[in-house]
């Protein structure tokens, strides 16, 4: 064989076998389809780059979505338990 077959990995809509469920699933293509059809919430001739913002959180809940398939969670990681902020006083006292 001069082609080894490798299995497939990634976006499968084969039964049981799909990263995505199907609520995650339906809910892409809904907000692709929203994209794509020319009505919009907030309509970008009478609001210029504002109505693009509508549009932008429909792409934002597929990049959500996908990240969340992939193993990267879209939320930022809280901050470590020891975490200095700026303008924050950190004491230490003498060990007894």
């Amino acid at each position: 064989m001069l082609f080894p077959v490798r299995p497939a990995t990634g976006l499968s809509l084969g039964v049981g076998m799909s990263r995505f469920s199907k609520p995650d699933l339906a809910i892409m293509i809904v907000a692709l389809l929203y994209v794509l059809v020319p009505v919009d919430f907030i309509p970008e001739l009478l609001t210029g780059p504002l109505g693009l913002t509508d549009d932008m959180a429909a792409l934002a809940v597929i990049a959500a979505i996908v990240m969340r398939a992939f193993g990267r969670d879209p939320e930022p990681a809280p901050a470590p338990a020891t975490a200095t902020y700026p303008g924050t006083v950190t004491h230490s006292y003498p060990e007894r």
